[in-house]
């Protein structure tokens, strides 16, 4: 009777290993699908009869499960991961079923007290609680399967295999009383499993730290490539400018500069207020209608800096004040140029929201923004600024209140001025 009951309980665990092997494949393999339940009873069957001889049951379903995978690798075709990670899946739902269904009938069942073949009712109770719980497993494998594999959750599934699996043998060791050899045995595989696992996550995490120190570098590339694009983006905004005022001299000056290599030696000259370096960096504020009031009392041409960098640097700081006042009903944006002692003071007013304490301490940081935008583009501007006011030996400070925003720059004023 045992024999019969084991023989077909082997044919069970064949049939639903190999539906679960197959369950979430497109393109049917019959010929390996027989194959499959061929081996699988075979290995099982054997390996059954090999270890019960030898008293070395525990080890069972480890064995069994590493040689099926490569048979399950070895003979299908398609979607190999797929089903080597169903057949892990396969592995868990069995041994979680042997730990129930033995451990549970070992607790509410006094079989020490029973006279009969303790063996035996243990397979006829097995048998039928599996049969019932196959049941339910044919109905959500499908459901499971799909899901672990969408997720991408390969190695850890069968990483758990083994691992409950282990658990499983020694358990089986204490529950039948298997010999020290057989333990023995048990825990040195569970150590050796665990040893290349161990060996497994260290090249995972050796991998994974070069791919973070690559992907730290190429972050830091890409601001340095983001920011010679967005200068040559200023410098060709800022001739276009220039070219459109009528001062086409200018612009030869300063492409020539550029051809020579001397980008950062060039310095024009101002000409009258209205069409001053200042107006033409403000035109882009009056086409979106927002009042702009501009006092310069103070020649920037005698400010220590190139007159590209004071563009670039005014330009991001007024495109900035620009966006933020775009739900501002009455929108003004106020610049101020003048000499406090020795240096040059330069404020940017604007009537926007009030930018919170926390937010003014990271106001510089690169790529740092308080408005959302699909590419991330307005977060390194004020950096920029930042960077090339501290390059020109100036400072810049943030003051907002409720009604207002006034990024403060000073410079220095060049050494003949008085």
């Amino acid at each position: 009777m045992p024999e019969v009951l084991d023989v077909t309980l082997t044919l069970i665990q064949s049939f639903l290993f190999q539906y679960t092997v197959s369950c979430c494949s497109e393109e049917r393999e019959i010929k390996n699908d027989l194959i499959i339940i061929i081996s699988s009873f075979i290995v099982n069957y054997w390996l059954v009869k090999l270890t019960q001889a030898l008293s070395i049951l525990s080890i069972l379903n480890i064995v069994w499960h590493f040689l099926l995978m490569m048979v399950v690798y070895y003979f299908y075709k398609n979607d190999k991961k797929v089903r080597i990670v169903n057949c892990s899946i396969f592995y868990i739902f069995n041994c979680i079923m042997v730990i129930i269904i033995v451990n549970g009938l070992n607790f509410y069942i006094n079989f020490s007290d029973y006279q009969g073949d303790k063996n035996l009712i243990i397979v006829k109770l097995y048998f039928i609680l599996y049969i019932f719980l196959s049941v339910i497993y044919t109905l959500k494998i499908k459901k499971i399967c799909i899901y672990v594999n969408q997720n991408k959750n390969m190695n850890s599934i069968i990483t758990s295999s083994f691992i409950i699996e282990f658990i499983l043998a020694i358990s089986n060791n204490i529950f039948f009383n298997e010999d020290s050899f057989t333990m023995d045995l048990s825990l040195l595989i569970g150590q050796m499993f665990m040893l290349l696992i161990s060996f497994y996550f260290l090249g995972l995490y050796t991998k994974s730290k070069q791919i973070f120190q690559v992907n730290k570098r190429l972050e830091i590339k890409n601001l340095e490539l983001k920011n010679i694009k967005d200068k040559h983006a200023e410098v060709i905004g800022y001739l276009q400018k220039i070219y459109s005022l009528g001062h086409k001299e200018q612009v030869g000056i300063i492409l020539k500069e550029i051809i020579n290599g001397n980008e950062d030696i060039i310095c024009g000259k101002n000409t009258d207020d209205e069409t001053s370096l200042i107006n033409v960096i403000l035109k882009n504020a009056i086409n979106k209608g927002i009042t702009v009031n501009c006092d310069t009392g103070f020649d920037i041409s005698l400010i220590e800096i190139n007159e590209l960098e004071l563009y670039r640097i005014v330009t991001n700081i007024v495109n900035n004040a620009v966006r933020v006042l775009e739900d501002i009903k009455n929108p003004i944006i106020n610049i101020r140029i003048y000499k406090i002692n020795m240096q040059a003071g330069i404020e940017i007013e604007n009537n926007g929201p009030m930018i919170s304490e926390k937010n003014i301490r990271k106001i510089f940081e690169h790529g740092f923004t308080t408005k959302e935008n699909s590419d991330s583009s307005h977060g390194y501007g004020l950096s920029i600024v930042k960077e090339l006011i501290e390059n020109s030996n100036g400072t810049i400070e943030v003051i907002s209140t409720e009604f207002k925003t006034i990024f403060k720059i000073v410079l220095p004023v060049k050494c003949n001025t008085v």
